[in-house]
């Protein structure tokens, strides 16, 4: 490959900053799209998994993932505030990551509510022994 001359070099790098300058500058229009998009095929990926309603039992049943899933989407809230498209594309990133974590927890649940013929909603996290526990009263 041949070496680039210094003004090629220098175009090339300006072309890379341009681009991410427009990538990164902020678009109310733009943002909400994006997010509406994301939050869309995760909704998507949520329902075919058979996950349907793993975010509001978290709510009480594993307050661990609970504070993730909110640090997380105040981020997403943060970067609207800030006007900061890095902040909100890395927000969505980490929901990502987050619900694959509430989808797995889920899952264990249930397959634990199974195995001990209880409902779904007697299982809790407990983060002391790090496992899942069943609760007959609420915590």
């Amino acid at each position: 490959m041949e070496a680039m001359s210094y003004w090629e070099e220098r175009n090339l790098l300006k072309k890379v900053k341009d681009k991410y300058q427009q990538i990164s500058k902020w678009d109310e229009d733009k943002a909400l799209e994006y997010l509406s998009q994301k939050l869309e095929e995760l909704s998507m990926r949520y329902y075919e998994n058979g996950s349907y309603g793993a975010v509001t039992w978290i709510e009480k049943h594993n307050l661990t993932l609970n504070q993730k899933h909110n640090k997380v989407v105040e981020k997403i809230n943060q970067a609207f505030k800030e006007q900061n498209m890095s902040k909100l594309y890395e927000g969505v990133a980490e929901l990502y990551s987050v619900f694959a974590e509430i989808e797995e927890a889920y899952k264990k649940a249930k397959e634990m509510a199974k195995k001990y013929g209880v409902d779904i909603y007697t299982i809790y996290w407990d983060e002391e022994i790090g496992a899942y526990k069943i609760v007959n009263k609420p915590l």
